[in-house]
């Protein structure tokens, strides 16, 4: 405030030896001293305005930031849920915890489950006696593919053919 008393005296202080002067051209250096105190002035005098209007535009980028951010938390933690579920999905698949494991390591033992799983369906498809059967339902069950060891006999039983 002390800074617009100020300009406004040394306005006034130019304009009266713009006026004092013996000649226009020499009164033509108080004149633009005048337009640029003036000018300086208005500047000063907008500042609460220009303050007002930078708040609002600095809040609304902030809102827009906050918006983005939680958006951008949603898809972390959407990620983070699907994350979780692929890692169970291959620990299933490759009979061990993903965690420690490199991505080169988990493609090398995944594709070592394909082909074990391949071997097997090829050794079903194979077998000729109930023995060749037998054996490869052992090998499913060795690989984790049948959880429990009586599962078809107690499945055969349910069903009253035990």
């Amino acid at each position: 405030m002390e800074r617009i008393d100020q300009i406004r005296a040394e306005i006034e202080d130019a304009r009266q030896a713009a006026w004092a002067a013996p000649g226009q051209e020499a009164a033509e250096p108080d004149w633009e001293r005048v337009s640029r105190l003036e000018a300086e002035l208005r500047e000063l005098e907008d500042t609460p305005e220009k303050v007002k209007a930078e708040r609002d535009l600095l809040r609304t980028q902030l809102q827009q930031a906050g918006w983005k951010l939680s958006a951008a938390e949603r898809d972390v933690e959407r990620l983070s849920g699907r994350v979780t579920w692929l890692e169970s999905i291959i620990a299933n698949q490759i009979g061990r915890p993903v965690d420690g494991l490199s991505p080169t390591k988990l493609a090398f033992r995944l594709e070592e489950v394909r082909e074990q799983r391949q071997r097997l369906a090829d050794g079903i498809s194979k077998a000729s006696t109930l023995a060749d059967l037998q054996h490869m339902k052992n090998v499913a069950r060795n690989m984790g593919l049948i959880d429990r060891r009586n599962q078809y006999e107690r499945l055969a039983a349910c069903l009253g053919q035990g």
